[in-house]
This record gives C-alpha cells, structure tokens and sequence, in this order.
C-alpha cells in the first residue's frame, strides 16, 4: 500500500511540474493536433508554411505564437519534443515546438 502512496505522489508531482508558466521567445505557431503542427513544421519553406498555416489560423485549430506571450504549458511528449500549451484568454489547448519557448 506504500509504494501505491508514493506512486501517486510521484505522478501528481509529475502533473504539477507539466503545468508550469512559461514565455514564447520566438514568433511561431501553434496547433490543436500534433498532426497538423508537424505537417506545418516539416515545411522548411517559409512561404509554403504559410500559405498552409493561414487557413489553420482562420479556423481555429492553429494559433501564431507572439514574441513575449505568457502562456502555461500544461503537456509534454517527450518522443518527438513537443509541448502542449494553453492560453489564459482561449479555450482550447495548442502543440507547439518546445523551441518556441523559454
């Protein structure tokens, strides 16, 4: 019964460290799915990228990341470096590169 205890105290404390505040550091974007973040993220070509991005932006399932925009990180995947971010004023929760972040 112990090592349930400290099993749970572990992954709550796992929990609580997900959810922290961070800062956006670069201009870039973020996505509802990871599916749609990486299509968009494998365009090295920025026009490309773009013309992809905008109607993802105009429908809601993406986000443009502000320099200097706090918002709390509230996932991680750690297979493919990715973090799930959520804006205090939005309801929804975005994938974004970890490199966009402090």
């Amino acid at each position: 019964m112990k090592k349930i205890g400290i099993a749970v105290l572990v992954l709550l404390s796992c929990v609580a460290l997900a959810q922290t505040q961070k800062k956006v550091i670069a201009s870039g974007y973020a996505c509802q799915t990871k599916s749609i973040f990486k299509a968009m993220y494998a365009l090295k070509d920025s026009k490309a990228r773009d013309k992809k991005l905008a109607p993802n932006i105009k429908s809601g399932n993406c986000v443009n990341l502000k320099k200097g925009d706090a918002v709390t990180q509230t996932g991680t995947s750690f297979v493919d470096d990715l973090v799930k971010i959520k804006y205090s004023s939005k309801p929804n929760e975005y994938w974004t590169s970890s490199e966009f972040l402090n």
